[in-house]
């Protein structure tokens, strides 16, 4: 069961964020063209707080750029729950 919550979990977030870095690639490239390509490709994570900055630079609020952060947050904690689950099995590998 552990592993199908890391899994599903990872998955979502995972998703989630190459999804906002195409947004975030997307948002530059538009705005500035070919040098906006290279500084998406540059500060890839900052892709993470892509919602918060096209809100301030927009003052529209993204409210899908915030619906996939919380898919991803939640597919963070799912994987970090189903890792927490079951003691150490972690130990096992080594």
């Amino acid at each position: 069961m552990r592993t199908i919550g890391k899994i599903i979990g990872q998955g979502l977030a995972l998703i989630a964020a190459i999804t906002m870095w195409v947004f975030w690639f997307i948002f530059l490239y538009s705005g500035m063209g070919a040098l906006g390509a290279i500084i998406a490709f540059l500060l890839a994570p900052v892709s993470m707080i892509f919602p918060i900055i096209a809100w301030l630079i927009t003052g529209v609020f993204p409210s899908g750029l915030f619906f996939l952060w919380g898919i991803g947050i939640i597919g963070a904690v799912i994987y970090a729950s189903s890792s927490v689950m079951g003691g150490h099995d972690h130990l096992r590998d080594y």
